[in-house]
Protein backbone atom coordinates (compact mmCIF):
# COMPACT_ATOMS: atom_id res chain seq x y z
CA UNK A 1 0.00 0.00 0.00
CA UNK A 2 2.81 2.18 0.93
CA UNK A 3 4.54 1.91 -2.79
CA UNK A 4 0.76 2.40 -4.24
CA UNK A 5 0.44 6.16 -2.83
CA UNK A 6 3.89 6.87 -3.48
CA UNK A 7 3.15 5.95 -7.16
CA UNK A 8 -0.45 7.51 -6.80
CA UNK A 9 0.63 11.13 -5.45
CA UNK A 10 4.48 11.11 -7.26
CA UNK A 11 6.02 11.59 -3.46
CA UNK A 12 8.23 9.74 -1.50
CA UNK A 13 6.56 8.06 2.03
CA UNK A 14 7.30 6.20 4.64
CA UNK A 15 5.78 3.96 7.41
CA UNK A 16 7.95 4.08 10.71
CA UNK A 17 7.03 3.46 14.34
CA UNK A 18 6.70 5.43 16.83
CA UNK A 19 10.62 6.51 17.36
CA UNK A 20 11.10 7.20 13.20
CA UNK A 21 12.23 3.60 12.61
CA UNK A 22 11.45 2.98 9.29
CA UNK A 23 9.14 -0.47 9.26
CA UNK A 24 8.97 -1.23 5.70
CA UNK A 25 11.58 -0.20 2.88
CA UNK A 26 10.95 3.51 2.03
CA UNK A 27 8.91 4.42 -1.72
CA UNK A 28 10.59 6.95 -3.33
CA UNK A 29 13.20 8.65 -1.59
CA UNK A 30 15.64 11.06 -3.06
CA UNK A 31 19.37 11.53 -3.28
CA UNK A 32 19.54 14.62 -0.81
CA UNK A 33 17.18 12.47 1.98
CA UNK A 34 18.69 9.32 1.92
CA UNK A 35 22.33 9.93 1.12
CA UNK A 36 23.21 13.20 2.46
CA UNK A 37 20.67 13.94 5.09
CA UNK A 38 20.32 10.85 6.78
CA UNK A 39 24.08 10.06 5.96
CA UNK A 40 25.22 12.22 8.88
CA UNK A 41 24.63 11.93 12.57
CA UNK A 42 22.98 15.28 12.88
CA UNK A 43 20.69 14.59 9.89
CA UNK A 44 19.58 11.32 10.84
CA UNK A 45 18.66 12.40 14.48
CA UNK A 46 16.99 15.36 13.18
CA UNK A 47 14.86 13.25 11.13
CA UNK A 48 14.03 10.71 13.30
CA UNK A 49 12.91 13.07 15.90
CA UNK A 50 10.65 14.96 13.03
CA UNK A 51 9.34 11.65 11.81
CA UNK A 52 8.22 10.75 15.19
CA UNK A 53 6.99 14.10 16.16
CA UNK A 54 4.62 14.47 13.09
CA UNK A 55 3.43 10.90 13.68
CA UNK A 56 2.36 11.94 17.31
CA UNK A 57 0.93 15.75 16.36
CA UNK A 58 -1.22 13.77 13.78
CA UNK A 59 -4.00 11.77 15.45
CA UNK A 60 -7.06 12.60 13.81
CA UNK A 61 -5.40 14.79 10.61
CA UNK A 62 -2.39 15.38 8.73
CA UNK A 63 0.18 17.73 10.26
CA UNK A 64 2.45 19.68 7.78
CA UNK A 65 6.22 21.12 8.89
CA UNK A 66 9.93 21.91 7.14
CA UNK A 67 12.32 19.07 7.74
CA UNK A 68 14.41 20.41 10.44
CA UNK A 69 17.62 19.11 8.76
CA UNK A 70 16.93 20.20 5.04
CA UNK A 71 14.34 22.47 5.03
CA UNK A 72 12.14 20.20 2.68
CA UNK A 73 7.93 20.11 3.10
CA UNK A 74 7.46 16.80 5.40
CA UNK A 75 3.89 15.26 6.23
CA UNK A 76 2.32 12.92 8.34
CA UNK A 77 -0.48 10.97 10.13
CA UNK A 78 -0.78 8.49 12.97
CA UNK A 79 -1.73 5.13 12.37
CA UNK A 80 -4.67 3.50 15.36
CA UNK A 81 -5.26 0.23 15.90
CA UNK A 82 -8.16 0.07 18.70
CA UNK A 83 -7.18 3.73 19.36
CA UNK A 84 -4.06 2.68 20.44
CA UNK A 85 -1.00 5.16 17.84
CA UNK A 86 0.67 2.01 16.68
CA UNK A 87 2.93 3.85 14.06
CA UNK A 88 3.28 6.81 11.90
CA UNK A 89 2.64 7.35 7.79
CA UNK A 90 5.25 10.13 6.47
CA UNK A 91 5.43 11.64 2.76
CA UNK A 92 7.53 14.73 1.65
CA UNK A 93 10.92 15.15 0.36
CA UNK A 94 9.96 18.53 -1.90
CA UNK A 95 10.37 21.80 -2.23
CA UNK A 96 8.20 24.44 -1.04
CA UNK A 97 8.34 26.64 -4.41
CA UNK A 98 8.29 29.64 -2.57
CA UNK A 99 11.45 29.26 -1.04
CA UNK A 100 14.46 30.12 -3.14
CA UNK A 101 16.71 26.91 -3.44
CA UNK A 102 19.50 29.41 -1.81
CA UNK A 103 17.90 29.25 1.42
CA UNK A 104 18.12 25.12 1.48
CA UNK A 105 21.71 25.45 1.14
CA UNK A 106 22.18 26.54 4.69
CA UNK A 107 21.10 23.35 6.10
CA UNK A 108 24.48 21.96 4.82
CA UNK A 109 25.98 23.68 7.13
CA UNK A 110 23.97 22.71 10.10
CA UNK A 111 24.60 19.04 9.82
CA UNK A 112 27.94 18.40 8.29
CA UNK A 113 27.09 17.74 4.98
CA UNK A 114 28.72 18.75 1.99
CA UNK A 115 27.70 21.98 0.63
CA UNK A 116 28.48 21.47 -3.14
CA UNK A 117 26.72 17.80 -3.06
CA UNK A 118 23.74 19.04 -1.17
CA UNK A 119 23.52 22.17 -3.51
CA UNK A 120 23.39 19.39 -6.65
CA UNK A 121 21.17 16.95 -5.14
CA UNK A 122 18.50 19.99 -4.10
CA UNK A 123 18.48 20.38 -7.77
CA UNK A 124 17.06 16.87 -8.13
CA UNK A 125 13.90 17.41 -5.49
CA UNK A 126 10.49 17.98 -6.89
CA UNK A 127 9.31 21.82 -6.57
CA UNK A 128 5.47 21.97 -5.46
CA UNK A 129 3.46 24.57 -3.82
CA UNK A 130 2.51 24.11 -0.05
CA UNK A 131 -1.30 24.34 -0.68
CA UNK A 132 -0.91 21.52 -3.25
CA UNK A 133 1.36 19.87 -0.74
CA UNK A 134 -1.48 19.95 2.07
CA UNK A 135 -3.95 18.87 -0.73
CA UNK A 136 -2.08 15.56 -1.03
CA UNK A 137 -1.05 15.57 2.65
CA UNK A 138 -5.37 15.11 3.21
CA UNK A 139 -5.31 11.72 0.80
CA UNK A 140 -2.27 10.55 2.84
CA UNK A 141 -4.64 11.09 6.02
CA UNK A 142 -6.74 8.70 3.77
CA UNK A 143 -4.35 6.15 3.14
CA UNK A 144 -3.50 6.24 6.94
CA UNK A 145 -7.25 6.16 8.37
CA UNK A 146 -7.54 2.77 5.84
CA UNK A 147 -4.26 0.95 6.96
CA UNK A 148 -5.81 1.74 10.19
CA UNK A 149 -9.21 0.46 9.47
CA UNK A 150 -7.73 -2.65 7.90
CA UNK A 151 -4.90 -3.34 10.76
CA UNK A 152 -7.83 -3.09 13.39
CA UNK A 153 -9.85 -5.57 11.59
CA UNK A 154 -6.44 -8.24 10.85
CA UNK A 155 -6.12 -7.60 14.57
CA UNK A 156 -9.86 -8.68 15.74
CA UNK A 157 -9.53 -11.68 13.10
CA UNK A 158 -6.09 -12.82 15.09
CA UNK A 159 -7.64 -12.38 18.40
CA UNK A 160 -10.45 -14.59 17.06
CA UNK A 161 -8.43 -17.15 15.49
CA UNK A 162 -6.57 -16.87 18.67
CA UNK A 163 -9.60 -17.20 21.08
CA UNK A 164 -10.74 -20.05 18.67
CA UNK A 165 -7.51 -21.71 18.91
CA UNK A 166 -7.14 -21.30 22.27
CA UNK A 167 -10.97 -22.78 22.69
CA UNK A 168 -9.70 -25.56 20.52
CA UNK A 169 -7.13 -26.41 22.99
CA UNK A 170 -9.20 -25.87 26.23
CA UNK A 171 -11.66 -28.21 24.77
CA UNK A 172 -9.12 -30.88 23.54
CA UNK A 173 -7.26 -30.51 27.06
CA UNK A 174 -10.47 -30.80 29.13
CA UNK A 175 -11.63 -33.60 27.36
CA UNK A 176 -8.06 -35.69 28.50
CA UNK A 177 -7.00 -34.00 31.69
CA UNK A 178 -9.35 -34.40 34.87
CA UNK A 179 -10.98 -31.17 35.86
CA UNK A 180 -10.16 -31.58 39.85
CA UNK A 181 -6.24 -32.70 39.79
CA UNK A 182 -5.08 -31.56 36.10
CA UNK A 183 -4.12 -35.07 35.68
CA UNK A 184 -4.14 -36.92 31.92
CA UNK A 185 -7.39 -38.90 32.30
CA UNK A 186 -8.52 -42.49 31.58
CA UNK A 187 -8.49 -41.37 27.83
CA UNK A 188 -5.34 -39.57 27.45
CA UNK A 189 -3.67 -42.34 29.65
CA UNK A 190 -4.80 -45.40 26.78
CA UNK A 191 -3.80 -43.10 24.55
CA UNK A 192 -0.02 -42.73 26.18
CA UNK A 193 -0.05 -46.34 26.59
CA UNK A 194 -0.54 -47.00 22.83
CA UNK A 195 2.19 -44.46 21.84
CA UNK A 196 4.48 -45.97 24.25
CA UNK A 197 3.83 -49.72 22.36
CA UNK A 198 4.07 -48.00 18.77
CA UNK A 199 7.96 -46.54 19.97
CA UNK A 200 8.45 -50.39 20.54
CA UNK A 201 12.49 -50.68 20.41
CA UNK A 202 12.06 -53.43 22.84
CA UNK A 203 11.30 -50.89 25.80
CA UNK A 204 9.51 -52.34 28.92
CA UNK A 205 6.65 -50.82 30.75
CA UNK A 206 4.50 -51.90 33.63
CA UNK A 207 1.04 -49.76 34.12
CA UNK A 208 0.60 -49.42 37.41
CA UNK A 209 -3.32 -49.31 38.89
CA UNK A 210 -3.99 -48.06 42.25
CA UNK A 211 -7.50 -47.56 44.16
CA UNK A 212 -7.65 -45.35 48.00
CA UNK A 213 -9.27 -48.17 49.60
CA UNK A 214 -11.48 -46.32 51.75
CA UNK A 215 -11.89 -43.17 50.15
CA UNK A 216 -15.70 -42.91 50.03
CA UNK A 217 -15.45 -42.98 53.99
CA UNK A 218 -13.99 -39.84 53.97
CA UNK A 219 -16.53 -38.23 51.65
CA UNK A 220 -19.04 -39.44 53.48
CA UNK A 221 -17.62 -38.23 56.64
CA UNK A 222 -16.11 -35.25 55.85
CA UNK A 223 -17.97 -34.03 52.45
CA UNK A 224 -16.79 -33.74 49.11
CA UNK A 225 -14.93 -30.25 49.56
CA UNK A 226 -12.31 -32.29 52.33
CA UNK A 227 -12.50 -35.51 50.08
CA UNK A 228 -11.36 -33.25 46.60
CA UNK A 229 -8.62 -31.50 48.81
CA UNK A 230 -7.30 -35.27 49.47
CA UNK A 231 -7.63 -36.49 45.69
CA UNK A 232 -5.46 -33.69 45.10
CA UNK A 233 -3.17 -34.17 47.62
CA UNK A 234 -2.45 -37.32 46.59
CA UNK A 235 -2.23 -36.38 43.09
CA UNK A 236 0.79 -34.48 43.94
CA UNK A 237 1.98 -37.24 46.06
CA UNK A 238 1.71 -39.45 42.87
CA UNK A 239 3.46 -37.66 40.21
CA UNK A 240 6.41 -36.55 43.11
CA UNK A 241 6.87 -40.53 43.45
CA UNK A 242 7.10 -41.34 39.52
CA UNK A 243 9.76 -39.65 37.33
CA UNK A 244 9.32 -36.95 34.95
CA UNK A 245 9.34 -39.36 31.95
CA UNK A 246 6.68 -41.99 33.81
CA UNK A 247 2.84 -40.82 33.28
CA UNK A 248 0.26 -40.41 35.94
CA UNK A 249 -3.29 -40.28 35.52
CA UNK A 250 -6.63 -40.04 37.64
CA UNK A 251 -8.81 -42.85 36.17
CA UNK A 252 -11.79 -41.86 37.95
CA UNK A 253 -13.07 -41.47 41.43
CA UNK A 254 -10.95 -42.69 43.90
CA UNK A 255 -8.48 -44.48 41.01
CA UNK A 256 -5.69 -43.67 39.96
CA UNK A 257 -2.57 -45.01 37.57
CA UNK A 258 0.81 -44.77 36.39
CA UNK A 259 2.80 -45.84 33.08
CA UNK A 260 6.42 -46.62 34.10
CA UNK A 261 8.85 -47.09 30.92
CA UNK A 262 12.48 -48.42 31.13
CA UNK A 263 14.71 -50.42 33.00
CA UNK A 264 12.38 -49.97 36.39
CA UNK A 265 11.32 -52.60 38.57
CA UNK A 266 7.32 -52.05 39.05
CA UNK A 267 7.41 -53.50 42.49
CA UNK A 268 9.82 -51.14 44.10
CA UNK A 269 7.98 -48.36 42.30
CA UNK A 270 4.45 -49.60 43.61
CA UNK A 271 6.02 -49.95 47.17
CA UNK A 272 6.93 -46.15 46.63
CA UNK A 273 3.42 -45.25 45.73
CA UNK A 274 2.21 -47.38 48.38
CA UNK A 275 4.41 -45.42 51.12
CA UNK A 276 3.69 -41.83 49.96
CA UNK A 277 -0.26 -42.13 49.63
CA UNK A 278 -0.18 -44.13 53.09
CA UNK A 279 1.57 -41.16 54.73
CA UNK A 280 -0.69 -39.45 57.06
CA UNK A 281 -2.12 -36.26 55.70
CA UNK A 282 -3.83 -32.91 57.32
CA UNK A 283 -6.85 -31.70 55.47
CA UNK A 284 -9.37 -28.88 56.38
CA UNK A 285 -8.41 -29.80 59.99
CA UNK A 286 -8.67 -33.46 60.04
CA UNK A 287 -5.56 -36.04 60.18
CA UNK A 288 -6.47 -38.84 57.66
CA UNK A 289 -4.49 -41.99 56.19
CA UNK A 290 -5.79 -43.87 52.91
CA UNK A 291 -4.83 -47.36 52.43
CA UNK A 292 -3.60 -48.20 49.34
CA UNK A 293 -4.56 -51.35 46.97
CA UNK A 294 -1.98 -51.51 43.90
CA UNK A 295 -2.30 -53.71 40.73
CA UNK A 296 0.90 -54.06 38.09
CA UNK A 297 0.61 -55.39 34.61
CA UNK A 298 3.59 -55.14 32.28
CA UNK A 299 4.20 -55.10 28.39
CA UNK A 300 5.34 -58.68 28.32
CA UNK A 301 1.28 -59.51 27.15
CA UNK A 302 2.43 -59.66 23.24
CA UNK A 303 -0.04 -57.62 21.06
CA UNK A 304 -2.38 -56.68 24.39
CA UNK A 305 -5.02 -53.11 23.63
CA UNK A 306 -3.90 -50.61 25.27
CA UNK A 307 -7.38 -51.01 27.19
CA UNK A 308 -6.97 -54.49 28.04
CA UNK A 309 -3.24 -53.71 29.74
CA UNK A 310 -5.32 -50.93 31.86
CA UNK A 311 -8.23 -53.64 32.63
CA UNK A 312 -5.32 -56.15 33.80
CA UNK A 313 -3.90 -53.58 36.22
CA UNK A 314 -7.64 -52.82 37.56
CA UNK A 315 -8.12 -56.85 37.81
CA UNK A 316 -4.69 -56.88 39.57
CA UNK A 317 -5.83 -53.87 41.97
CA UNK A 318 -9.15 -55.49 42.60
CA UNK A 319 -7.57 -58.54 43.97
CA UNK A 320 -5.07 -57.08 46.15
CA UNK A 321 -7.77 -54.68 47.51
CA UNK A 322 -9.41 -57.53 48.66
CA UNK A 323 -6.82 -59.69 50.18
CA UNK A 324 -4.06 -59.05 52.57
CA UNK A 325 -1.29 -58.43 50.51
CA UNK A 326 -1.75 -54.93 48.59
CA UNK A 327 -0.02 -55.53 45.49
CA UNK A 328 -0.95 -58.39 42.93
CA UNK A 329 0.12 -58.69 39.60
CA UNK A 330 -2.12 -59.33 37.11
CA UNK A 331 -2.28 -63.20 35.66
CA UNK A 332 -4.29 -65.42 33.56
CA UNK A 333 -4.95 -66.99 36.97
CA UNK A 334 -6.41 -63.64 38.35
CA UNK A 335 -8.62 -63.01 35.25
CA UNK A 336 -10.19 -66.96 35.72
CA UNK A 337 -10.80 -65.95 39.01
CA UNK A 338 -12.62 -63.00 38.22
CA UNK A 339 -14.81 -64.57 35.74
CA UNK A 340 -15.62 -67.20 38.40
CA UNK A 341 -16.53 -63.94 41.41
CA UNK A 342 -18.81 -63.22 38.56
CA UNK A 343 -20.45 -66.22 37.68
CA UNK A 344 -20.64 -67.09 41.69
CA UNK A 345 -22.11 -63.64 41.95
CA UNK A 346 -24.83 -64.27 39.50
CA UNK A 347 -25.30 -67.76 41.51
CA UNK A 348 -26.02 -65.73 44.34
CA UNK A 349 -29.54 -64.61 44.35
CA UNK A 350 -30.23 -68.41 43.57
CA UNK A 351 -28.56 -69.79 46.09
CA UNK A 352 -30.28 -67.41 48.67
CA UNK A 353 -33.44 -69.08 47.59
CA UNK A 354 -32.33 -72.47 47.53
CA UNK A 355 -31.33 -72.26 51.37
CA UNK A 356 -27.19 -72.82 50.56
CA UNK A 357 -26.35 -70.47 52.66
CA UNK A 358 -25.93 -71.32 56.90
CA UNK A 359 -24.37 -70.37 59.69
CA UNK A 360 -22.01 -71.13 61.82
CA UNK A 361 -21.08 -70.52 65.56
CA UNK A 362 -17.81 -69.44 67.17
CA UNK A 363 -17.97 -69.37 70.90
CA UNK A 364 -16.40 -66.14 72.89
CA UNK A 365 -15.19 -67.22 76.21
CA UNK A 366 -13.68 -65.56 79.30
CA UNK A 367 -9.89 -65.48 79.25
CA UNK A 368 -9.71 -65.60 82.79
CA UNK A 369 -8.54 -68.93 84.48
CA UNK A 370 -11.67 -70.60 84.58
CA UNK A 371 -12.99 -71.04 80.98
CA UNK A 372 -16.36 -69.68 80.52
CA UNK A 373 -19.13 -68.99 77.45
CA UNK A 374 -20.25 -65.50 77.36
CA UNK A 375 -21.49 -65.60 73.30
CA UNK A 376 -20.95 -66.77 69.88
CA UNK A 377 -20.13 -65.18 66.75
CA UNK A 378 -22.35 -66.05 64.15
CA UNK A 379 -20.05 -67.14 61.04
CA UNK A 380 -22.00 -67.30 57.46
CA UNK A 381 -21.14 -69.66 54.64
CA UNK A 382 -22.43 -70.81 51.56
CA UNK A 383 -22.33 -74.48 50.73
CA UNK A 384 -22.37 -74.55 46.71
CA UNK A 385 -24.14 -78.13 45.45
CA UNK A 386 -20.71 -78.83 43.56
CA UNK A 387 -17.84 -77.41 45.91
CA UNK A 388 -16.92 -77.39 49.32
CA UNK A 389 -18.20 -74.51 51.79
CA UNK A 390 -17.19 -70.56 50.66
CA UNK A 391 -16.51 -68.33 53.24
CA UNK A 392 -17.66 -64.54 53.59
CA UNK A 393 -14.25 -63.61 52.87
CA UNK A 394 -15.31 -64.80 49.52
CA UNK A 395 -19.13 -63.81 48.69
CA UNK A 396 -19.35 -61.07 50.85
CA UNK A 397 -17.66 -58.38 48.31
CA UNK A 398 -19.53 -60.22 45.75
CA UNK A 399 -22.89 -59.98 47.44
CA UNK A 400 -22.16 -55.87 47.87
CA UNK A 401 -20.95 -55.47 44.31
CA UNK A 402 -24.14 -57.46 42.84
CA UNK A 403 -26.49 -55.68 45.16
CA UNK A 404 -27.46 -59.01 47.31
CA UNK A 405 -26.05 -58.14 50.85
CA UNK A 406 -29.08 -56.46 51.84
CA UNK A 407 -30.83 -59.84 51.58
CA UNK A 408 -28.19 -61.48 52.53
CA UNK A 409 -28.16 -59.61 55.48
CA UNK A 410 -31.31 -60.22 56.62
CA UNK A 411 -30.95 -63.86 56.26
CA UNK A 412 -28.14 -64.06 58.45
CA UNK A 413 -30.37 -61.67 61.72
CA UNK A 414 -32.99 -64.62 60.91
CA UNK A 415 -30.87 -67.54 61.48
CA UNK A 416 -28.81 -65.67 64.00
CA UNK A 417 -31.83 -64.85 66.03
CA UNK A 418 -33.06 -68.72 65.26
CA UNK A 419 -29.86 -70.04 67.44
CA UNK A 420 -30.07 -67.65 70.17
CA UNK A 421 -33.69 -68.44 70.72
CA UNK A 422 -32.85 -72.39 70.74
CA UNK A 423 -29.55 -71.22 72.87
CA UNK A 424 -32.33 -69.68 75.33
CA UNK A 425 -34.51 -72.70 75.61
CA UNK A 426 -32.02 -75.27 75.61
CA UNK A 427 -30.04 -73.10 78.86
CA UNK A 428 -32.49 -71.13 80.89
CA UNK A 429 -29.50 -70.18 83.35
CA UNK A 430 -27.63 -68.80 80.02
CA UNK A 431 -29.84 -65.94 79.51
CA UNK A 432 -26.59 -63.56 79.26
CA UNK A 433 -24.91 -65.08 76.51
CA UNK A 434 -25.05 -63.52 73.37
CA UNK A 435 -24.63 -64.14 69.41
CA UNK A 436 -22.66 -61.75 67.35
CA UNK A 437 -23.74 -60.80 64.17
CA UNK A 438 -21.75 -58.62 61.65
CA UNK A 439 -23.10 -56.27 59.49
CA UNK A 440 -21.93 -54.74 56.19
CA UNK A 441 -21.49 -50.93 56.06
CA UNK A 442 -23.29 -50.99 52.73
CA UNK A 443 -26.23 -52.97 54.36
CA UNK A 444 -26.04 -50.68 57.25
CA UNK A 445 -26.40 -47.59 55.69
CA UNK A 446 -28.92 -48.76 52.26
CA UNK A 447 -31.78 -50.93 54.34
CA UNK A 448 -33.95 -50.14 57.31
CA UNK A 449 -31.78 -51.92 59.12
CA UNK A 450 -33.52 -51.44 62.33
CA UNK A 451 -36.66 -52.11 61.66
CA UNK A 452 -34.88 -55.77 60.08
CA UNK A 453 -33.11 -56.44 63.40
CA UNK A 454 -36.75 -55.50 65.07
CA UNK A 455 -38.73 -58.29 62.32
CA UNK A 456 -36.22 -60.59 63.39
CA UNK A 457 -36.10 -60.42 66.70
CA UNK A 458 -40.16 -60.45 67.44
CA UNK A 459 -40.27 -63.56 64.84
CA UNK A 460 -37.98 -65.73 67.31
CA UNK A 461 -39.14 -63.78 70.35
CA UNK A 462 -36.24 -62.02 71.44
CA UNK A 463 -34.95 -59.17 73.71
CA UNK A 464 -32.55 -57.12 72.12
CA UNK A 465 -30.22 -57.36 74.63
CA UNK A 466 -29.42 -60.79 73.56
CA UNK A 467 -27.87 -59.55 69.72
CA UNK A 468 -25.06 -57.80 69.08
CA UNK A 469 -24.33 -56.31 65.99
CA UNK A 470 -20.56 -56.01 64.97
CA UNK A 471 -19.46 -53.29 62.72
CA UNK A 472 -16.74 -52.07 61.03
CA UNK A 473 -14.47 -48.53 61.19
CA UNK A 474 -15.66 -48.07 57.66
CA UNK A 475 -18.72 -47.51 58.81
CA UNK A 476 -17.31 -45.36 61.73
CA UNK A 477 -15.84 -43.16 59.09
CA UNK A 478 -19.26 -42.81 57.24
CA UNK A 479 -21.18 -42.21 60.44
CA UNK A 480 -23.26 -39.37 59.42
CA UNK A 481 -26.43 -38.45 60.68
CA UNK A 482 -28.55 -41.29 59.45
CA UNK A 483 -26.14 -44.16 60.92
CA UNK A 484 -25.94 -42.22 64.10
CA UNK A 485 -30.19 -42.47 64.10
CA UNK A 486 -29.86 -46.16 63.25
CA UNK A 487 -27.61 -46.98 65.75
CA UNK A 488 -29.84 -45.10 68.56
CA UNK A 489 -33.03 -46.96 67.54
CA UNK A 490 -31.56 -50.31 67.79
CA UNK A 491 -29.69 -49.11 71.34
CA UNK A 492 -32.47 -47.64 72.42
CA UNK A 493 -34.11 -51.79 72.48
CA UNK A 494 -31.07 -53.20 73.83
CA UNK A 495 -29.25 -54.38 70.68
CA UNK A 496 -25.95 -53.99 71.60
CA UNK A 497 -22.63 -52.95 69.18
CA UNK A 498 -19.12 -54.08 69.27
CA UNK A 499 -16.10 -52.86 66.55
CA UNK A 500 -15.21 -55.23 64.48
CA UNK A 501 -11.47 -55.47 63.53
CA UNK A 502 -10.17 -53.02 65.44
CA UNK A 503 -6.83 -51.56 65.22
CA UNK A 504 -6.22 -52.14 61.49
CA UNK A 505 -8.10 -49.64 60.16
CA UNK A 506 -8.74 -45.94 60.66
CA UNK A 507 -9.29 -46.10 64.20
CA UNK A 508 -10.97 -42.67 64.78
CA UNK A 509 -10.38 -42.01 68.24
CA UNK A 510 -12.73 -39.08 68.65
CA UNK A 511 -15.53 -41.34 66.76
CA UNK A 512 -15.66 -43.88 69.56
CA UNK A 513 -16.26 -41.71 72.19
CA UNK A 514 -19.31 -39.89 70.28
CA UNK A 515 -20.78 -43.83 69.09
CA UNK A 516 -22.62 -46.18 71.97
CA UNK A 517 -20.45 -48.77 71.63
CA UNK A 518 -19.96 -51.68 73.86
CA UNK A 519 -17.05 -53.39 73.25
CA UNK A 520 -14.21 -54.05 70.85
CA UNK A 521 -13.22 -57.09 68.58
CA UNK A 522 -9.49 -56.84 68.54
CA UNK A 523 -8.09 -57.73 64.88
CA UNK A 524 -6.69 -60.77 64.82
CA UNK A 525 -3.59 -59.50 62.95
CA UNK A 526 -2.28 -57.68 66.28
CA UNK A 527 -2.91 -61.05 68.45
CA UNK A 528 -0.87 -63.40 65.64
CA UNK A 529 2.67 -62.01 66.77
CA UNK A 530 2.10 -60.95 70.35
CA UNK A 531 4.51 -63.55 71.76
CA UNK A 532 7.62 -62.50 69.30
CA UNK A 533 6.83 -59.10 68.84
CA UNK A 534 7.37 -56.02 71.98
CA UNK A 535 5.77 -53.02 69.13
CA UNK A 536 2.76 -55.30 69.02
CA UNK A 537 2.47 -55.94 72.46
CA UNK A 538 2.80 -52.17 73.23
CA UNK A 539 -0.36 -51.59 70.59
CA UNK A 540 -2.29 -54.16 72.29
CA UNK A 541 -1.61 -52.84 75.89
CA UNK A 542 -2.42 -49.54 74.61
CA UNK A 543 -5.91 -50.48 73.00
CA UNK A 544 -7.03 -52.18 76.24
CA UNK A 545 -6.21 -49.19 77.96
CA UNK A 546 -7.71 -46.70 76.06
CA UNK A 547 -10.98 -49.65 76.37
CA UNK A 548 -10.95 -49.52 80.33
CA UNK A 549 -11.09 -45.42 80.10
CA UNK A 550 -13.94 -45.42 77.87
CA UNK A 551 -15.97 -48.37 79.99
CA UNK A 552 -15.58 -51.17 76.80
CA UNK A 553 -14.94 -54.73 77.24
CA UNK A 554 -12.54 -55.81 74.78
CA UNK A 555 -12.54 -59.33 72.84
CA UNK A 556 -9.34 -60.65 71.14
CA UNK A 557 -9.91 -62.55 67.81
CA UNK A 558 -7.57 -65.61 66.46
CA UNK A 559 -6.57 -66.85 69.01
CA UNK A 560 -4.79 -69.88 68.77
CA UNK A 561 -1.63 -70.38 71.29
CA UNK A 562 -1.24 -71.09 74.89
CA UNK A 563 1.42 -68.12 74.72
CA UNK A 564 -1.00 -65.84 73.49
CA UNK A 565 -3.99 -66.59 76.03
CA UNK A 566 -1.45 -65.64 78.51
CA UNK A 567 -0.21 -62.78 77.59
CA UNK A 568 -3.72 -61.37 77.00
CA UNK A 569 -4.80 -62.44 80.61
CA UNK A 570 -1.53 -60.73 81.90
CA UNK A 571 -2.37 -57.76 79.96
CA UNK A 572 -6.25 -57.28 81.45
CA UNK A 573 -7.69 -58.86 78.54
CA UNK A 574 -11.35 -59.97 79.85
CA UNK A 575 -12.57 -62.24 76.36
CA UNK A 576 -11.12 -64.72 73.81
CA UNK A 577 -11.99 -65.72 70.27
CA UNK A 578 -10.40 -68.53 68.50
CA UNK A 579 -9.16 -71.89 67.49
CA UNK A 580 -7.45 -72.37 70.64
CA UNK A 581 -11.05 -73.00 72.57
CA UNK A 582 -12.96 -73.91 69.05
CA UNK A 583 -13.68 -73.70 65.89
CA UNK A 584 -16.78 -72.46 64.30
CA UNK A 585 -19.63 -75.23 65.24
CA UNK A 586 -22.87 -75.75 63.84
CA UNK A 587 -26.12 -75.33 65.82
CA UNK A 588 -26.33 -78.62 67.61
CA UNK A 589 -22.24 -78.78 68.07
CA UNK A 590 -22.83 -75.38 69.77
CA UNK A 591 -25.77 -76.19 71.52
CA UNK A 592 -24.10 -79.18 72.92
CA UNK A 593 -20.59 -76.98 74.12
CA UNK A 594 -19.10 -78.29 77.62
CA UNK A 595 -18.49 -74.87 78.77
CA UNK A 596 -20.17 -72.91 81.81
CA UNK A 597 -21.79 -70.00 81.41
CA UNK A 598 -20.02 -66.77 82.21
CA UNK A 599 -19.79 -62.78 82.11
CA UNK A 600 -17.42 -60.61 79.66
Amino acid sequence: MQDAFTEAVGLASVITDLQGRPLVKPSGFCRLCSELIRGTQPGLRNCMRSDAALGAAAKNAPLVRRCASGGLLDAGAAIHVRGRHMANWLMGQVCDESIPADELLGYARTIGADPEAFAQAVKEVPRISRAEFERLSRVLQLFANQVSELAHRNHLLRQRLSQQRSLENLVLHTSMHDALTGLPNRSLFIETIRQTQLRGEGRAFAVIAIDLDGFSAVNDRYGHSTGDLVLKEMARRLSATVRNADTVARIGGDKFAALVEGEVKPTEVARRVQSALRARLCVLGHTLWCNVAIGIETSAVENAAPADLLRNADMAMRQAKNSRRRIRYFSPRLRDKEIAALDLAADMARAIRAKQFFMLFQPIVTAGPQTALVGFEALMRWRRPEQTQLTPDVFIPLAERCGAIVELGRLALDLSCAFASRLRAANPSGKGVKVCVNVSPTQFQKSDIAADVFAALRKHGLPGDCLVLEITETLVMKAGAMVFEKIERLKAQGVHFSMDDFGVGYSNMSMLTQLPLDALKMDISLVRRLETNRQQRGVVRAILNMAEILGLHVVAEGVERPGQLRILREMGCTCCQGFLFAAPLTTEQALALPLPWGEC
